[in-house]
């Protein structure tokens, strides 16, 4: 990837979302590039040192850290706004079933040009998948297992950086609204009976229903190149 959040609008001066320009020192602190020139520049010599195998960082604790996790944030935002905005689009036009069409069919299309947007790559995983395709793996498990620990005790999830394959990989959780139990609730409650059989049709290995609000129904894994 060009510098984190360079690549369609900042480094460049070419502006931010709205069309307005972005200030060098905006674009130099949103940049992990541009934090590494600077800091070398400078003659810093405390950059953190990552080892091969992943490494946990929950809360950001460089600025190039923190440069990161809000990238991918906004990319994982995107993603969700753009879903969330159709998902609720197929309801209102057909109703319950027929978003599981839509979903089926344009979910990962829309995720993809999102990922394509922001020049990373951008999933969707769960400990409970829909699509066994979408099951988290091993190390995305274990934040999974972390975040629904803080959500049981009332806390707020925190995200979590970690470098994988010489990548730097956010996650972030997805946590059910009401919209959500539409297809993920208990059946016979939020999940109606055509609902159920509908999915039970396309996805023969479902495991993502019973879920009740304000659960943990999965992540945002967002994976970006490193400088």
């Amino acid at each position: 990837m060009n510098s984190i959040g360079s690549t369609k609008r900042e480094a460049a001066g070419h502006g931010n979302r709205s069309g307005t320009a972005v200030p060098w020192f905006s674009a130099v602190v949103r940049s992990p590039r541009l934090v590494f020139a600077l800091m070398a520049l400078l003659g810093a010599t405390t950059l953190q040192v990552i080892a091969a195998e992943p490494v946990s960082t929950p809360d950001a604790t460089t600025p190039v850290d923190a440069d990161y996790l809000r990238y991918g944030k906004e990319a994982a935002m995107s993603a969700k706004a753009a879903l969330g905005s159709q998902l609720k689009q197929a309801i209102n036009a057909g109703g319950t079933v027929f978003a599981i069409d839509f979903c089926q069919v344009n979910a990962i299309p829309i995720t993809s040009r999102t990922a394509v947007e922001y020049n990373a790559s951008l999933k969707r995983v769960s400990d409970l998948p829909r699509n066994p395709g979408n099951a988290a793996s091993e190390v995305e498990l274990e934040y999974i297992a972390a975040t629904k620990a803080a959500l049981a005790t009332g806390k707020e999830p925190s995200p979590r950086l970690q470098e994988i394959g010489g990548r730097m990989v956010a996650y972030y959780p997805i946590v059910t609204n009401g919209m959500c139990l539409q297809c993920h609730g208990t059946p016979g409650e939020e999940l109606q009976a055509d609902t159920g059989a509908a999915l039970k049709a396309r996805y023969p290995e479902d495991q993502a229903i019973g879920y009740g609000l304000n659960e943990l129904r999965g992540l945002f894994v967002v994976s970006m190149e490193k400088p």
